[in-house]
């Protein structure tokens, strides 16, 4: 089926806000947006596409993720997780793939180890591993940080994930996924925001996005 067409927009839903959206993604305005796929990069888990799947099955629980994208939506979860940016709903999701998610998509349970061989108190190296990535003069550390995260024993989570400081294809798209998530209900606008608010912020980081892509806009001034 081809994914321009009516009939793909009237299949995937008959919800008004969602084919005015899809209507909106697959169209073409001259050489300022493009089709959704300009927005593909070569990372296949930071995908807009594979976003998207993920939050589909995240938001519909009782539905099973395909074999055929079990792959890229774990792929993109991953990558959510590990910069901390996934929902309560998108970590059922993540253990419902993986139950062993937690020890395998950060690390196993390395500060507990330490704590048990020193003789510490239960939490102690989890919690200077915290302090130490408090620090400001510290330099980036994401082992570190996973490690960190893994001696809370959960899955850190976000209310609304934030990918206004995210570089590369795909940041202006994930951010209008989840911008209309939050038109939905589903997500709560960032904190201080109120969902018009949150919109707008949406649509100026999509503006900028179309802007730096269309021809020519290095040139101008």
């Amino acid at each position: 089926m081809d994914t321009r067409s009516h009939a793909f927009i009237t299949w995937v839903s008959d919800a008004p806000e969602v084919r005015d959206a899809l209507r909106f993604l697959l169209m073409d305005i001259g050489d300022r947006l493009g089709p959704l796929a300009n927005e593909e990069g070569e990372d296949l888990h930071r995908r807009p596409s594979a976003m998207l799947a993920a939050l589909v099955y995240a938001y519909s629980p009782h539905a099973d993720v395909p074999d055929a994208l079990r792959h890229s939506v774990k792929g993109a979860l991953r990558d959510l997780a590990r910069n901390r940016q996934l929902t309560p709903p998108m970590v059922e999701l993540m253990l419902r793939l993986n139950p062993n998610a937690l020890d395998d998509e950060f690390s196993p349970d390395i500060a507990g180890d330490i704590d048990a061989r020193l003789s510490l108190p239960s939490g102690t190296t989890g919690r200077v591993l915290a302090e130490l990535l408090q620090e400001r003069s510290a330099p980036p550390m994401p082992w570190i940080s996973r490690v960190a995260d893994r001696a809370h024993q959960v899955i850190p989570t976000v209310a609304t994930p934030d990918y206004r400081r995210w570089m590369g294809s795909g940041t202006a798209s994930r951010e209008v996924i989840f911008g209309s998530l939050v038109a939905a209900g589903h997500v709560l606008p960032r904190s201080g925001q109120s969902v018009a608010e949150h919109l707008a912020t949406v649509r100026d980081v999509w503006a900028a996005r179309t802007s730096s892509t269309r021809p020519g806009a290095a040139q101008e001034g």
